[in-house]
């Protein structure tokens, strides 16, 4: 056996086992040996599908360094039962003893930790080759080019936040919002964003919403539309900005107090035909155009006008608008302010970015063409069932661990001081074309990684 192996060798170095060249093993003809089958990335080896991600991690890029501080805050468990603890002796806890003029915490629970899970339980119910036929959507087939018009109107709105347009930071805009999340009050009803969001996913087919797109694409890229918007703001004006707040919070009972979506329609194409009476008649196509599919999405057969209402009433809310609510006025509303900051904000800016009416029909450009590749209904039909997890039970009196998760988070994560440490986080990893790693990751994990 050592012999054989001695000369098989010795065949091997003299090249009678090279097929290239007809060696004595090999077809007469002199066929190629066939090439080592490539190795694909895999989610198995995450460093292989996210190469830029791993890179900025291991260059300890400092703009990451907020993000770790911030993960480590919402991961942190946090005391639920008894919400207070303070005591002086053991006879005041209910279990336990007294140390350090704190009770044991009977339940406690962890932001971010709790709402992995709870995503993670929720992924197992959606059915596998649907995740990943949405999945392959976004990746394959031109999403690429989908995620990268969406990552252009996000780093826009990054931008104004770090104050890179005006140079002043608007990390309190992430305050009114996580504000809204944690309100335990009757005018913020925690089911009225997922049922809103449930009632218009079940109104939309890939049809609709692209005939709809469309119709609202037109309307935006009209030359006029820039002009109206442009008539709205005063640069760089804070009277204008304290007027556009009044404006809108006079306006906006119209909507909340409407007994339908009709009647409250009407009175919105009523101010918008007034003020745009001078506007060429294909302007006036394209807004009634717009105004009609509105119309259609807001029937009371379609269920989505109640839980708007909710929602704006409640970001309407004192609670929601400013931090004292008892030092509130009709001048105080961080949401509104921001949205005129971005009408007044000319297309070319210090720093680069988008006006608001590029932003939107970036925006609605990116939409478009991904329900154009979604012909199938898959992203809307997987969106749906996302949402329907978080929404959980119509009984109020039931569980709703997802819908309870999201809103923890969403509280603890959304303030100024968080804000600060995520965003320019987040820009980096966009930047640097992270989202489009994660969503491959994903992908290969449900189509090709067989971890052993």
């Amino acid at each position: 056996m050592l012999r054989f192996g001695i000369a098989l060798a010795a065949l091997a170095s003299s090249g009678c086992l090279d097929c290239r060249t007809g060696g004595l093993f090999c077809g007469a003809e002199g066929t190629p040996a066939p090439e080592p089958r490539a190795v694909l990335p895999s989610a198995c080896q995450p460093r292989a599908v996210m190469p830029r991600f791993f890179a900025l991690i291991d260059s300890r890029d400092p703009s990451l360094a907020g993000l770790r501080v911030a993960v480590a805050d919402l991961a942190r468990p946090v005391c639920l039962l008894p919400q207070d603890r303070g005591c002086i002796s053991d006879d005041q806890c209910a279990v336990g003893l007294c140390k350090d003029s704190l009770c044991p915490c009977q339940t406690s629970y962890s932001p971010l930790a709790d709402l992995l899970g709870i995503a993670l339980r929720g992924m197992a119910t959606i059915a596998t080759d649907e995740l990943r036929r949405t999945i392959d959507v976004l990746v394959k087939s031109g999403g690429a080019n989908v995620l990268g018009d969406l990552k252009r109107v996000v780093l826009a709105l990054l931008d104004y936040a770090q104050g890179k347009t005006d140079g002043k930071t608007h990390y309190d805009l992430f305050t009114g919002i996580g504000r809204a999340a944690g309100a335990q009050t009757a005018a913020c009803d925690p089911a009225a964003p997922w049922q809103m969001l449930d009632a218009a996913l079940g109104q939309l087919t890939s049809a609709v919403a692209a005939r709809q797109l469309s119709h609202l694409k037109t309307l935006l890229m009209h030359p006029y539309t820039r002009q109206f918007l442009a008539g709205l703001s005063y640069p760089e004006s804070a009277q204008g900005r304290d007027s556009w707040i009044v404006l809108v919070h006079a306006i906006a009972p119209s909507i909340t107090n409407a007994r339908s979506g009709s009647a409250a329609l009407d009175a919105v194409a009523a101010i918008l035909h007034q003020v745009t009476s001078g506007a060429p008649q294909d302007f006036i196509v394209a807004l009634d155009a717009v105004l009609s599919d509105t119309r259609a999405m807001l029937g009371d057969s379609a269920g989505i006008f109640a839980p708007l209402q909710a929602v704006l009433r409640c970001a309407g809310s004192t609670e929601v608008r400013c931090p004292d609510s008892g030092h509130c006025t009709t001048h105080d509303d961080e949401l509104v302010g921001a949205f005129y900051d971005l009408l007044s904000r000319p297309e070319q800016v210090v720093g680069g970015g988008l006006d608001l009416t590029t932003l939107l029909t970036t925006l609605v450009g990116a939409l478009e063409s991904l329900v154009t590749l979604d012909r199938a209904g898959e992203v809307l039909r997987t969106l749906r069932l996302v949402v329907q997890g978080i929404e959980g039970s119509p009984d109020p009196n039931d569980p709703h661990e997802a819908r309870d998760a999201a809103f923890a988070l969403a509280k603890e994560a959304l303030t100024a001081e968080e804000g600060a440490r995520l965003v320019p986080a987040l820009s980096v990893l966009l930047e640097n074309g992270v989202v489009l790693e994660l969503f491959t990751l994903l992908q290969d994990l449900l189509s090709t990684c067989k971890p052993r």
